[in-house]
């Protein structure tokens, strides 16, 4: 008869600490590439669109409860941001 031992492992939170930018989701659909990402140090969430043919990539910040329709709908929440943006 054989017998196993069982070991515990410990996990610390400062194990798990992330620093910049995590990229949460990204798609290609003609010449656009979007991609959203969330930032653990102060908890901002962003999007960014690439034009491939341009060359050119915009990005803007989004409240974290808009930041699914953001990625899935860029332009009509850039123009939001823009407009709340000009009004500051």
């Amino acid at each position: 008869m054989s017998t196993a031992t069982l070991s515990t492992a410990t996990l610390s939170t400062a194990t798990l600490t992330m620093t910049g930018r995590r990229e949460l989701a990204q798609r290609v659909s003609s010449d656009l590439e979007v991609t959203l990402y969330w930032d653990p140090g102060d908890d901002t969430t962003t999007v960014e669109v690439h034009h491939f043919r341009t060359g050119e990539t915009i990005a803007f910040h989004v409240r974290p409860e808009f930041a699914l329709d953001a990625y899935y709908h860029p332009f009509a929440h850039l123009a939001l941001a823009s407009a709340t943006e000009v009004q500051e």
